[in-house]
C-alpha cells in the first residue's frame, strides 16, 4: 500500500512481530497474526508470518510513509496466553526510521483452586491443603474449606500462572474414605486450558475431584 507525499519526504517501514517470554520462539503456535495498522487517516492490513532463519516474524513492509506520519497499530486477534505491549502499537515515523517491531509478552493469569466432591455429601466439616509446584518450585499453599452443605469448596490464594506453565498439585488432609481423582492433580496452561478456564479479565479456575 502506498503512503507518498510530494511535500514530505517518505520512508519504507518494515513492521516486525516478536513474541517475548520464555519458551516464546517456535513451537507455541505457527498461525498468521493479522494487524491493522492505521497510516494518517489510512488503513491496511498486514499478516505476520514466522519468518524461517529469525525468532521474528515477518509482517511485510509500508511504503512511501511521509515522515511525521502517526502509524497506530491494532491486533484484533491476540493468541490464547499473549498480549500486546501498548508501548509498541504506535510509533512516528522519523527520517531514521526503516522499521518498527510489534511486542507481544506473555499474559499473566490469576489461577483459583476449588474442590469438587463427587459420590456422596461433601465431609461434614474439614481443611484441605493443596500444594501447587511448577516443576520443583511450590507457587502456592491453598487452604480449602468447607463443610457438608457446599459443594465444591472454595479454596484460598489463587497463583499467578503464564502460557506453558505446567503444575502439579499435592494434596493433604483428606479423609480415608475420600480418594483424589489423580486426572485433576496436573494441568498444562495451554490455548485449550485457557479457552476453557480462563475469562476476558484473565481469572482461571480449575477443579479438584475427590471421589
Amino acid at each position: 500500500m502506498l503512503f507518498r507525499s510530494k511535500e514530505t519526504p517518505t520512508r519504507d517501514v518494515e513492521i516486525i512481530k516478536r513474541w517475548q517470554g520464555e519458551g516464546s520462539q517456535s513451537g507455541m503456535f505457527d498461525t498468521p497474526v493479522q494487524l491493522i495498522v492505521h497510516v494518517g487517516n489510512q488503513q491496511t492490513q498486514m499478516t505476520c508470518q514466522q519468518a524461517i532463519h529469525s525468532g521474528d516474524w515477518s509482517c511485510g513492509t509500508l511504503e512511501d510513509v511521509p515522515v511525521g506520519t502517526t502509524v497506530t497499530i491494532e491486533e484484533p486477534d491476540v493468541p490464547a496466553g499473549w498480549e500486546p505491549d501498548p508501548n509498541t502499537l504506535s510509533f512516528t515515523v522519523t527520517e531514521n526510521t526503516t522499521s518498527h517491531t510489534v511486542v507481544n509478552r506473555l499474559r499473566t493469569y490469576t489461577l483459583s483452586f476449588e474442590k469438587q466432591w463427587e459420590g456422596g455429601d461433601p465431609p461434614g466439616q474439614g481443611l484441605i491443603t493443596l500444594t501447587v509446584k511448577r516443576g520443583d518450585e511450590t507457587i502456592g499453599s491453598i487452604t480449602c474449606i468447607g463443610d457438608s452443605t457446599t459443594n465444591p469448596w472454595t479454596c484460598t490464594e489463587p497463583v499467578e500462572v503464564k502460557l506453558g506453565d505446567q503444575l502439579t498439585i499435592e494434596e493433604s488432609g483428606l479423609d480415608a474414605e475420600w480418594q483424589v481423582d489423580a486426572s485433576t492433580l496436573s494441568l498444562t496452561v495451554d490455548a485449550d486450558f485457557i479457552e476453557q478456564n480462563c475469562d476476558q479479565q484473565g481469572d482461571c479456575v480449575h477443579t479438584v475431584v475427590n471421589q
